[in-house]
């Protein structure tokens, strides 16, 4: 199993509240990680409410999880 380029770092590099320059710096990180998918897909499965995960803050997150259920929903509508 692949290890992700954030393992071994500072978690706060992921949680700060330091702004922009500490959002980039954690994208940076996850844009060369390997499973960033998987980290995606663990955050938005547990509904995870803070950090980054899979290269996304939380409001990015938020905005995905709406689109997925609107398509599920527009899915199922066409069913």
């Amino acid at each position: 199993m692949q290890k992700g380029k954030c393992r071994g770092l500072q978690t706060d590099i992921f949680y700060s509240e330091q702004g922009r320059r500490s959002i980039n710096t954690a994208k940076a990180i996850c844009s060369e990680c390997p499973i960033r998918q998987q980290c995606l897909d663990y955050a938005m499965r547990n509904q995870e409410l803070y950090g980054i995960w899979g290269g996304h803050t939380e409001i990015e997150r938020k905005k995905l999880r709406k689109e997925w259920e609107e398509k599920a929903l527009n899915d199922l509508s066409k069913t």
